[in-house]
């Protein structure tokens, strides 16, 4: 069985990437999170076939308020959310609660856009024994107000365990910075 997983999943741009890109199909399970309570709502509309969860993914599992910028796509729930208009709060799920149900999946494809919540995640990534039905990982790092932390190194680990690795470096200061598995296989 082949699974998506969309941590972030906003309005369902990655979903119709995936598909346009033919990287799945409708035979695929699809799973997403997002605490956006607007933007869950047009997700299911658009994607009904998906099982979509109004919730944070964080390494906790608990309330927590979700800040909505006026930007909305820079929503979220990290101090480095900028012109926030609203806010709510949402419930949170560990994110081992969602890698402990991978067993019975072949093909795990794993997008993670969680606008700064991505430094709580990957080390839990990292050391789950689930990491290896991740055949496909593509994220987003979120710099801004996290400068200090060496995300090399995470890349490192996640490009040494994860086939097909796919990361974006976001400072909103500059262009992206793109990493993928090729080019880093001098790591190993």
């Amino acid at each position: 069985m082949n699974l998506l997983i969309v941590l972030g999943a906003y309005q369902g741009d990655a979903i119709d990437a995936f598909f346009d890109a033919k990287k799945i199909d409708s035979s695929w399970e699809i799973w997403c999170y997002e605490p956006n309570k607007t933007a869950i709502s047009i997700l299911q509309k658009k994607y009904p076939q998906a099982h979509t969860h109004n919730l944070a993914v964080l390494d906790y599992t608990g309330p927590v308020v979700f800040k909505l910028s006026e930007y909305e796509q820079y929503s979220g729930i990290t101090e480095n959310i900028e012109n926030v208009v609203d806010s709510h709060s949402v419930d949170s799920i560990h994110f081992d609660n969602i890698l402990d149900k991978l067993d019975d999946f072949d093909h795990v494809i794993l997008r993670m856009d969680v606008e700064g919540s991505e430094y709580r995640l990957i080390p839990i990534l990292l050391k789950h024994k689930n990491i290896v039905k991740i055949k496909e990982f593509y994220m987003e790092w979120h710099t801004k107000n996290n400068e200090h932390i060496d995300i090399d190194v995470y890349n490192k680990e996640l490009i040494k365990k994860i086939p097909l690795t796919l990361i974006a470096v976001n400072d909103r200061n500059s262009q992206f910075k793109m990493l993928t598995t090729h080019k880093y296989r001098d790591w190993e």
